[in-house]
């Protein structure tokens, strides 16, 4: 059902990492698991790189590493704010973007501001 957001965010250069219900995972137990490839409702998506082996833990922390430098961040531009949008949930209410301030979008303009997310295929 949420097929859309996953295309768009993988179109940009970014995976969705499946991390449930529990934020305060890290790299070391998320990575391991590899990228998700569908996306249900009610749990958090860690957004990061796609990187050619997407559950070496090691590799996504060069990737985050090259990534902070070159500051190429998971970035949204919505109604002239720009968003981080390092993690995400789908409720019932919307899309609610974890960021240094939680956003809640409905879902359509969830799906339209994913266009402007960075591309990382052209950077």
């Amino acid at each position: 059902m949420y097929e859309d957001i996953l295309e768009k965010i993988a179109r940009k250069g970014w995976n969705l990492y499946d991390i449930g219900k529990d934020l305060e995972q890290n790299l070391l137990t998320i990575v391991p698991r590899g990228n998700a490839t569908s996306i249900e409702i009610n749990k958090n998506y860690l957004v990061l790189p796609v990187i050619a082996h997407p559950k070496n833990v090691d590799a996504m922390g060069r990737e985050l590493i090259n990534m902070r430098a070159q500051q190429m961040l998971p970035i949204l531009y919505y109604k002239q704010l720009t968003i981080p949008i390092p993690a995400f949930i789908i409720i019932k209410e919307g899309v609610r973007i974890y960021s240094r301030k939680n956003f809640l979008f409905p879902y359509d303009e969830f799906v339209l501001a994913l266009d402007t997310l960075v591309d990382r295929m052209t950077n």
